[in-house]
């Protein structure tokens, strides 16, 4: 995995052991009064490639370290599965910004 941090982000490229890319993300940072957002603003991923466990793989790599998290709308029902799997989805606390409308992450119990 490569990853590049710029001054309203963070972006990633997903890259297998024979160097072909197969995916990538961005999250989208904002900085709240008192807190941080990191907004997950896309994620793509190669279909062939799919449903082989390599986001769970790096899941907690890709999470920022501080601040609160969120993703932005819309999103796949295959991303949706995956929120709810990981105990990540809260669609009852949707939120518009300047980034658009998205939803904070739940972690749950």
């Amino acid at each position: 995995m490569y990853t590049n941090a710029i001054k309203n982000g963070k972006h990633f490229i997903f890259i297998n052991e024979e160097n072909d890319v197969y995916g990538g993300c961005s999250f989208e940072h904002m900085k709240l009064k008192d807190d941080e957002l990191w907004i997950l603003d896309w994620i793509w991923i190669d279909p062939n490639f799919r449903q082989q466990g390599k986001l769970q793989q790096y899941w907690n790599e890709l999470q920022p370290s501080t601040g609160r998290l969120a993703y932005k709308l819309p999103i796949s029902e295959a991303m949706q599965k995956f929120l709810i799997k990981n105990n990540l989805d809260d669609s009852s606390g949707r939120m518009t910004g300047k980034f658009g409308t998205y939803i904070p992450f739940y972690k749950g119990k």
